[in-house]
């Protein structure tokens, strides 16, 4: 259980284990610079999403940081025998991957977007330099 403004992992940290939220909602985060507080949210997650796909997917390290915006409920599975398990049964580790993939996916697209209105956001305030 997440309370509000409670940290579930932060962008960097090691992946071990994914999620899948049973309520609540969790809000993506990544690092505008150095320090840890300067952050933008890349998306929210909520009810039947997964989290931390980074914790089966190598170099298992997570890409964002997750932070509850709700009391949440969540299901962790340990990345580790998650993975055995995927191995070993290849025709349930199949889908999984197939549904880690397309959250990865849409992500990415999510991140370049949200980076595309920051560079934006940037030149209308600052100008284009010269």
């Amino acid at each position: 259980m997440l309370e509000k403004d409670q940290w579930l992992f932060c962008e960097g940290d090691p992946a071990d284990a994914l999620y899948l939220i049973i309520t609540g909602r969790v809000s993506l985060n990544f690092t505008l610079g150095t320090k840890q507080t300067d952050y933008t949210t890349l998306s929210t997650r909520q009810e039947g999403d997964l989290l931390g796909w980074s914790a089966i997917v190598e170099p298992h390290s997570y890409k964002f940081g997750a932070l509850a915006t709700a009391s949440t409920q969540l299901v962790r599975f340990d990345g580790k025998r998650l993975l055995g398990f995927m191995k070993e049964n290849s025709d349930c580790g199949y889908p999984v991957m197939q549904a880690v993939t397309a959250v990865a996916a849409q992500r990415l697209m999510n991140f370049h977007a949200k980076l595309e209105s920051l560079e934006v956001r940037q030149h209308l305030l600052f100008g284009d330099g010269h």
